[in-house]
């Protein structure tokens, strides 16, 4: 009895040492892989983060870029407008002193110095205020294309200097006719210029 007693013993020990040795390489590759799993699931996180912080400051730069050029479009508009009127007081003032210059000077109608009077100020306005949209221009707009505004700014007041000067129609003429091709020029640059920019910020 005392020799199936041992038998059994030794079996049982050898049972429960195999049993150990299966369960801990059981366990050791459980482990093993769990600790796979939660790095992957780190790792996943981890770029997801990563895309996230990367899509915002995308997301930020256009938001930026479609501002900048909302901004440019609004100080462009603004400043074409208020050109528009420059150019159309200064045409009325030219109109004026056309009709003044081929008036006789004894038979100058009191009414033309009224139309004088309300033309010039009429510049006078609209003149201040282009300036003033030029000088947000020069702020928000590349510089080629804020000279261009400069320029015909200053051309617009030599033509009305000429207007003033009241010596002959053909001065009158050729210098707003350079008034006319500069307006043109800067027309065209104005829409390079936002076609340009909308072009970075639409897919």
């Amino acid at each position: 009895m005392t020799t199936f007693l041992v038998i059994i013993n030794a079996v049982l020990v050898l049972v429960v040492t195999m049993l150990s040795i299966y369960l801990k390489s059981f366990t050791s590759a459980y482990s093993s892989e769990k600790g796979k799993n939660l790095a992957t699931k780190e790792d996943v996180a981890e770029i997801t983060k990563t895309v996230k912080e990367i899509e915002s400051q995308i997301s930020d730069q256009v938001w930026s870029r479609q501002r900048r050029w909302e901004l440019k479009k609004e100080v462009v508009v603004r400043a074409i407008d208020k050109l528009a009127e420059a150019h159309i007081a200064m045409r009325r003032l030219e109109a004026v002193y056309r009709v003044k210059l081929n008036e006789p000077k004894s038979g100058i109608e009191p009414a033309l110095y009224t139309h004088q009077s309300e033309a010039m100020d009429a510049w006078q306005t609209a003149s201040r205020e282009f300036t003033k949209a030029v000088f947000l221009i020069d702020a928000i707009c590349p510089s080629d294309l804020s000279t261009k505004f400069y320029g015909v700014d200053e051309l617009l007041g030599a033509a009305v200097r000429q207007i003033l000067d009241e010596k002959d129609m053909s001065s009158i003429d050729l210098i707003t006719g350079k008034v006319r091709d500069g307006i043109k020029a800067l027309i065209s640059a104005m829409r390079e210029e936002l076609a340009r920019d909308e072009a970075l910020i639409l897919p």
